[in-house]
């Protein structure tokens, strides 16, 4: 099933561009990565700096002054994800699909074209022209002590409809069945759980959340459909873990899975596996899940290649 895959960007809005990425270097090894000039309609001033994790751009707008679509975000929200990429082939036709679909759009840059798709999908979908990736940022894989970014999960009220809606505008399958219905089970019925992918460098996980699943449903109660987490795998998590409270941060959850039923006793990885979803959304928009490397033969059910990273 895995595949590789280009580079994936997401955008944040936070209060301190700064502290983010210096947080996600400290924490992962993050890298910084020269962006390209951007028009991001930062009314009243701003600044976007970028880090690059695994095989993903993380973009963070710090909005300074007053008016302006990501100071409302900032003021309103709090900090958070904005928006997730996708390489289209026709600009133009992929706008005017969006449109077609009821979702407004506006132009951020040349050749590139964001949609306001947030009660949809959980996220506003940015449109960028295809191009040859002939640059740091556009390779994949590259960056800091972790895994390529293994999905971003998304708090939803109807994962079925979120996954209509993107089959309908860019062609996304369900993917990781397997792994989703082993959550799913893990989960004790909280939450149900789907992924799908969105072009050839995004996994998305969404859970519809039941009042029973903690943090995902309140945060559902409070902001909507709006991405919960993203999750790489670490090799050295007592690392980690040392990091994160020196930084002042602490898990939002602790868990040990057993996921023999998935992949097999047979392929496991030491005696047990951690993870940790880190409280983090207050410095750079999004809690930070992580988990040690389950079995070796992952990649069997994986859309992209996660081992050896």
């Amino acid at each position: 099933m895995s595949h590789e895959s280009a580079a994936c960007r997401a955008t944040m809005v936070v209060p301190d561009a700064t502290a983010a990425c210096s947080y996600l270097e400290n924490l992962l090894g993050a890298q910084p990565v020269v962006e390209p000039e951007r028009a991001l309609a930062l009314n009243g001033g701003g600044s976007l700096q970028a880090v690059g994790l695994g095989d993903m751009v993380l973009e963070f707008v710090e909005p300074r002054g007053e008016g302006g679509a990501w100071s409302a975000r900032l003021d309103t929200v709090g900090p958070s994800v904005v928006s997730l990429a996708i390489d289209v082939d026709d600009l133009a036709r992929a706008r005017s699909t969006l449109e077609g679909s009821g979702i407004s759009s506006y132009v951020t840059a040349e050749g590139r074209v964001l949609g306001d798709s947030m009660s949809r999908l959980g996220f506003d979908v940015e449109l960028i022209a295809r191009h040859p990736r002939d640059t740091a940022a556009g390779r994949a894989g590259r960056w800091g002590r972790v895994s390529p970014m293994l999905h971003v999960e998304i708090t939803h009220d109807d994962i079925s409809a979120a996954r209509s809606r993107l089959a309908r505008l860019f062609g996304s399958q369900p993917i990781e069945t397997q792994f989703s219905d082993f959550l799913m089970r893990a989960s004790g019925g909280r939450m149900d759980i789907c992924h799908v992918n969105l072009g050839d460098a995004i996994v998305l996980q969404y859970i519809e959340p039941r009042p029973e699943a903690g943090p995902w449903w309140t945060q559902l109660a409070q902001r909507g459909p709006s991405v919960h987490n993203i999750t790489w795998l670490v090799e050295d998590m007592p690392a980690v873990a040392a990091a994160s409270a020196a930084a002042g941060t602490r898990d939002l959850r602790y868990f040990e899975f057993n996921y023999d039923p998935l992949f097999g006793a047979e392929n496991r990885i030491g005696d047990k596996t951690i993870g940790r979803i880190i409280d983090a959304a207050a410095i750079v928009g999004f809690h930070i899940e992580l988990s040690e490397p389950q079995a070796t033969n992952i990649d069997k059910f994986f859309f992209k290649a996660m081992a050896p990273y």
